[in-house]
């Protein structure tokens, strides 16, 4: 286990679950809903196709030594698959609202942190498949990989084939066959294993007495690798540190003109300045009931290449990053809290050296993250388009510096006990951490699906959204997945400080909807 996986098992408290939920809508059409076997025969193999989704934590004895992966002694699939009916009235609301009380709690340590509803009952006899994999398990990469896995870019496949003079159907919604759902509900029952035999846990005294010393020796080298980072940037610092005085004592200001202090070398992101810090805004309240809210939107792709055009060089995240800029700032807005300074939201970047080349197989994360600034005080979205641009050109330039304060940050949690860790935690979510200056106002998030519609058993997925992660003290989580021609936007916060997600997501339709007129405007000059 590394230490990323480490710490996304410690940063998880009751009520914030540190997992990502996948929201797969699958259109019925002429074949009905896709059977609940079929899911269930789908799940069993990605387990052969995805082994990690057979690991399951060992704990650190006495809380001393090192959490591992194990491999479960069972899969029992009745354990990770399971159906349930959406309430009524079945709509898209409805089901966010169903799939955010199902996912409240985190999952349960004893059994492989993964599992998968069937989610039936909703509008136009759709159905939804909903996994859920623990961070520690995979980053966002792996699991679009295990989805990639999970369905078919062809729609015939996984489908008994039966000749068509035989099929009461329309030809022109079929592609090519058909499907007698009772057979495949028959043939998929008998291809479910039951239990996945696995590695039995290791006699937690045994544990104990080989890994306490262990432990120790990887404190020592953690400690001396968090040394030498420190000590190779400190000379950098030193001489940045210098230049600066040099210049303010040559240039000082002439009498009765306010002159400026030295500054000083900037610490990583994630450490609190009471120098420079974020605005503080109705994001980074306090909270005290974890209860969730959550809105989705579908934008055309098209739409969001299109409005690039108003700046040269714009980037399809730069446009998410932009509409997302302006939805806040509208949000504020009625509230009289538009700050004078942008929001700092963080952003995770891939960083696996060959990502063509990863398979539903890869698991682990291998990402670091990069701050933008989200320009809330501007009022132009031309304006802001520009601005998060440049910003974030400068992000992925530094994006090497962003790593290492990463992975000094992953080194720092590794050295402590997860009991110190888990008790970090619960003071980052209590009152008196308000305190403290914030880091970041909100986190987002930008992933590729696929760019060609998916099928399940002949059934198209109409939507892929997201049910992200809150971790306190960011109540604020965005995301987007490219998907099928689509932007799928999803906003999760808490009830407390969100109530009405659907603001914001209204909001961001109206931001696009402004460039693309901007744009306009631009093409006929």
């Amino acid at each position: 286990m590394t230490s990323t996986e480490r710490i996304f098992l410690r940063l998880e408290r009751d009520g914030f679950p540190i997992d990502v939920v996948g929201i797969t809508v699958l259109e019925s059409g002429v074949l009905g809903p896709v059977p609940f076997e079929a899911v269930r025969e789908t799940m069993a193999r990605s387990i052969v196709e995805a082994p990690y989704l057979r690991r399951r934590v060992s704990r650190a004895p006495l809380g001393i030594g090192e959490d591992h992966w194990i491999w479960g002694e069972t899969v029992d699939l009745d354990e990770h698959v399971h159906r349930t009916t959406c309430p009524a009235p079945g709509d898209e609301q409805a089901m966010l609202d169903h799939i955010l009380e199902l996912t409240k709690d985190p999952l349960d340590r004893a059994r492989p942190l993964w599992e998968t509803w069937y989610v039936e009952g909703l509008t136009g006899d759709r159905t939804a498949v909903v996994l859920r994999g623990h961070h520690a398990l995979t980053d966002g990469i792996g699991f679009m990989k295990l989805y990639q896995s999970l369905f078919d870019t062809d729609p015939t496949a996984g489908l008994p084939v039966v000749p068509l003079d035989d099929a009461e159907v329309l030809e022109d919604e079929v592609p090519a066959a058909a499907v007698d759902a009772g057979a495949v509900a028959g043939a998929v029952a008998g291809a479910v294993p039951g239990a996945v035999p696995g590695e039995r846990e290791p006699n937690a005294l045994f544990r104990a007495a080989a890994e306490v010393p262990e432990r120790m020796l990887v404190n020592t080298l953690t400690g001396l690798r968090i040394a030498r980072t420190v000590a190779q940037g400190a000379p950098a610092a030193a001489v940045k540190l210098q230049r600066d005085v040099v210049r303010r004592v040559t240039g000082l200001p002439r009498p009765g003109h306010q002159g400026t202090l030295p500054r000083l070398p900037r610490l990583p992101r994630f450490i609190p300045s009471f120098t420079s810090h974020p605005p503080v805004t109705r994001f980074n309240q306090h909270v005290a009931d974890p209860a969730k809210s959550m809105a989705v939107l579908s934008l055309k792709l098209a739409d969001v290449e299109a409005a690039r055009v108003v700046v040269p060089g714009a980037t399809v995240n730069d446009v998410i990053l932009t509409i997302l800029a302006g939805a806040l700032r509208s949000y504020l807005e009625p509230y009289a809290e538009v700050p004078a300074k942008p929001l700092v939201t963080t952003c995770p970047v891939n960083v696996r050296r060959d990502p063509g080349r990863e398979t539903s197989a890869t698991s682990g994360n291998a990402f670091t993250a990069i701050w933008i600034e989200l320009p809330v005080h501007l009022d132009d979205p031309v304006d802001r388009l520009a601005f998060v641009h440049a910003g974030s050109s400068r992000a992925k330039s530094g994006l090497k510096n962003s790593r290492a304060s990463w992975d000094l940050l992953s080194d720092v949690g590794d050295l402590l006990l997860p009991s110190l860790v888990s008790a970090a935690m619960e003071f980052a979510g209590s009152k008196p951490f308000q305190w403290f200056p914030p880091t970041l106002n909100l986190s987002t998030s930008t992933l590729r699906a696929s760019a060609q519609p998916l099928y399940l058993c002949g059934r198209r997925v109409e939507h892929f959204y997201a049910r992200t992660i809150i971790c306190p003290p960011v109540h604020l989580f965005v995301h987007a997945i490219t998907y099928d021609g689509k932007v799928e936007m999803g906003v999760l916060s808490v009830k407390q400080i969100v109530p009405d997600p659907r603001r914001l997501t209204d909001a961001m339709r109206a931001e696009l909807d402004l460039l693309l007129q901007r744009r306009q405007e631009l093409v006929s000059r």
